[in-house]
This record gives structure tokens, C-alpha cells and sequence, in this order.
């Protein structure tokens, strides 16, 4: 909602601050008085932070604008992360990450549509994904390789029949894409999507491609032999796609310890 609708006004009183949405009726419009919390006050503390007027509303939420000047990215360490279904997330150095999140979405898939339940499970699953988004290390990281993934749930595919589509319904990797793009903006990261075709069927060592060597959550090339966790390894492939001038020392880096 523009500013022509909705302002932002110091408070009064116990409230901090109130928003005002002009309502059918000229001259009454909506007041919602609220206080300031912790993460409102992190951002206004900024250097040069302004709180803007206007905002966005939901059913039960509203969300307010701040302008922040755009900040030079850091340098720092560069990693690959690997997004999937099983574990949420797996990184480069093969830390893992959301290894519940198949469970925690399963549970939306019991729950009845448009219930009461569907709606905490539904929230519960947003909560996990932004814990689990955040424990990446992002104060020491300067570049983060992510999948470009697009459409993955439309379409039919070989060996993805009506049991496996069901289960994957709930699964929001846009959630996770959308988490990652945020505090990578936040930590001033520099985010590099690269192409997802057979990042997990490529071996790192060799490059051969093949389906064959991906057998469930274990990789195991049909050239070299090579094997090792197949989301450990998708994101490695992920990492060298984002930065093929050091790939060498990328690939023995991450598995110096497999």
C-alpha cells in the first residue's frame, strides 16, 4: 500500500508507533498501534536507515518499509550449497542442514486443507526454514553459490509418479530461495546462481555425467569410483559452477576430509 493509503506515525502512550490506512470513510481512517520490537530497531539503527511510509499488509501481519543505502559486499570465504528435498541444505564442506524438513513437511501434507492445523503446520515449516537458512555462516562467507531452480514441481517426469509428487507438494524450495536471497543481502553476500543440470550426477573428479552414478543419497561414479554424499556432491559441482577459475583446489578442499 502506497503512502497515499498508509502512514507510519509516532505513537503515543505504550504504543511506539501507529499506522494509519485510510478507510471508505473520508476522515476515519484504520489505526493499528503497535510497539517497536527487536528486529524493527535493528534496521532503524543503521547508519542512514529511514522508516518509509506506506506498507504491506496480510491477513494477521504488516509488514513497514525501511530504506537502507546499498553497502559494498564483502570479501570473505566462498561456498556452494546443494537444496533438496531430504536435507534442506547441504554445503560444500558437506555440513548438512534441515535434515527433519522432509518431516516437517509431511506433516503439512497430513493436515486438512485451508484447517487451523494446515495453517500452524504450514507456519511451523516456514519457522524451520529460516532457523535452518540462518545457520549457514554467514558472517564469514563473501560469495554463495545457489541452484537456479525454476518449475521443479510442474510437469511429469521419469520415475516421478503420483506418490512422489504428493510428496514433494509441501516441499517450498522458493521459501529457501527466498531466505537466502534476503540474508545474503542483509550480510552484504554476493550471491552467483548457476545452471542445476546434473549437479549431482557429475562427478567432480572425472566430469563424467551420468544417472547411473547417483543411486538415492549416495554418489558413486561409474568411470572413476569416486563416491561420497550426493548432495555434498551437488553442491561442490555447485560451488565449482560458481567459481570454475579455482576448481582445483575447490574439489580437493572439499573432500580433503571424505
Amino acid at each position: 500500500m502506497s503512502s497515499l493509503v498508509a502512514q507510519v506515525e509516532p505513537g503515543k502512550g505504550a504504543f511506539d508507533y501507529v499506522l494509519k490506512i485510510s478507510s471508505l470513510v473520508k476522515g476515519d481512517p484504520i489505526v493499528i498501534p503497535f510497539k517497536g520490537h527487536k528486529r524493527l530497531t535493528y534496521w532503524l539503527e543503521k547508519s542512514d536507515a529511514e522508516l518509509l511510509q506506506g506498507c504491506t499488509l496480510g491477513i494477521d501481519w504488516a509488514a513497514l518499509w525501511i530504506k537502507i543505502p546499498d553497502a559494498e559486499l564483502k570479501s570473505g570465504s566462498e561456498l556452494g550449497v546443494d537444496i533438496g528435498i531430504n536435507k534442506l541444505l547441504v554445503d560444500s564442506t558437506g555440513k548438512q542442514y534441515g535434515t527433519k524438513v522432509k518431516a516437517v513437511c509431511a506433516r503439512v501434507r497430513r493436515c486438512k486443507p485451508k484447517s487451523k492445523g494446515r495453517l500452524r503446520a504450514s507456519r511451523a515449516r516456514k519457522d524451520y526454514i529460516n532457523r535452518e537458512v540462518k545457520r549457514l555462516p554467514w558472517s564469514t562467507l563473501g560469495s554463495l553459490g545457489v541452484e537456479n531452480l525454476n518449475n521443479l514441481k510442474l510437469g511429469k517426469r521419469p520415475g516421478r509418479g503420483k506418490g512422489f509428487r504428493k510428496a514433494i507438494a509441501p516441499w517450498t524450495y522458493r521459501q529457501v530461495i527466498a531466505r537466502i536471497e534476503m540474508l545474503a543481502q542483509e550480510n552484504r553476500v554476493r550471491l552467483v546462481a548457476v545452471d542445476p543440470r546434473n549437479t549431482s550426477r557429475t562427478c567432480p573428479l572425472c566430469k563424467t555425467v551420468a544417472k547411473e552414478s547417483r543411486m538415492g543419497e549416495h554418489f558413486c561414479c561409474v568411470n572413476c569410483g569416486f563416491s561420497a554424499d550426493a548432495d555434498h556432491v551437488g553442491a561442490v559441482n555447485v560451488l565449482i559452477r560458481a567459481h570454475p577459475n579455482s576448481e582445483q583446489s575447490m574439489v580437493a578442499r572439499c573432500f580433503a576430509k571424505s
